[in-house]
């Protein structure tokens, strides 16, 4: 949470090095310029552009340093407009029984989406087939 004393790049960097991650692996995860990522730690507005591509930036760093891009966004619009930050959110509900029942299902509904997009889950699952293949025809 950014405090009345703290600017937004100040909380920005603490929030980056409180996770340990160095400027260069944000900027190799965000594919931004190393002096965008350095102007929002720095308060400077000038590199950043109109301020719908600074809420990008704002929001692709805080994607790589894992922060909701949305509330760090906000964050950043009141820090310009000079209004005080915005207390924290609510904790999120603990889910109820529907939530925890349906919490599987949802899993599985997902599972071919994170299949598809690793190879090397198709190579064991093509190796698995023919292995199944090879042993059905040797009993023969």
């Amino acid at each position: 949470m950014i405090d009345s004393a703290q600017s937004f790049g100040a909380w920005l960097k603490r929030s980056r090095e409180l996770r340990a991650l160095t400027l260069d692996e944000v900027v190799r995860e965000t594919r931004l310029p190393v002096r965008v990522v350095e102007a929002l730690e720095e308060d400077d507005t000038s590199p950043l552009g109109d301020r719908s591509y600074a809420l990008q930036y704002v929001r692709a760093v805080a994607l790589a340093i894992g922060l909701d891009p949305e509330e760090v966004s906000l964050r950043y619009e009141e820090w310009l407009s000079g209004l005080p930050p915005r207390t924290l959110p609510p904790p999120p509900r603990p889910p109820d029984s529907i939530d925890r029942a349906l919490r599987p299902l949802e899993l599985l509904w997902r599972l071919p989406q994170r299949i598809s997009r690793d190879p090397m889950v198709w190579l064991v699952i093509l190796a698995t087939v023919a292995m199944c293949a090879i042993m059905l025809l040797w009993k023969k």
